[in-house]
């Protein structure tokens, strides 16, 4: 009877994945994107999820081929990535959520701060 239980806590673990977090994350994104210090942040940010080649080490791209994923990323106070939504739950959508969720970044300038990227 423990198997049942388990699916439904992992079918709704996976689902709230895209539903209330992406959204509110992304309301927060909306209205921080324009805030002095966040486009800096952008920057660094970038330059050091390149320079560990993040995405392209995590085998992300190979799923889905040509579709492109709106990934919101939730960085605290310490630099380190706390959670990751998308807007979809493909295959590729889950792949980079895992690949990015615990990671350690540069510190924001604010926290929680919300990193929004899209990866085709």
């Amino acid at each position: 009877m423990r198997a049942p239980v388990a699916a439904v806590i992992l079918i709704l673990v996976s689902s709230c994945a895209t539903g209330g977090g992406y959204k509110s994350t992304l309301l927060r994104w909306d209205s921080l994107h324009n805030q002095p210090g966040f486009e800096t942040y952008v920057t660094a940010f970038i330059a050091a999820q390149s320079a560990a080649h993040l995405d392209s080490n995590s085998g992300c791209y190979n799923f889905n081929v040509g579709t492109t994923v709106d990934l919101l990323l939730v960085v605290e106070s310490s630099g380190r990535i706390s959670a990751a939504y998308t807007d979809q739950e493909s295959k590729k959508a889950k792949c980079f959520r895992k690949a990015y969720v615990g990671v350690k970044m540069p510190i924001p300038p604010f926290s929680p701060f919300p990193m929004r990227m899209r990866v085709r």
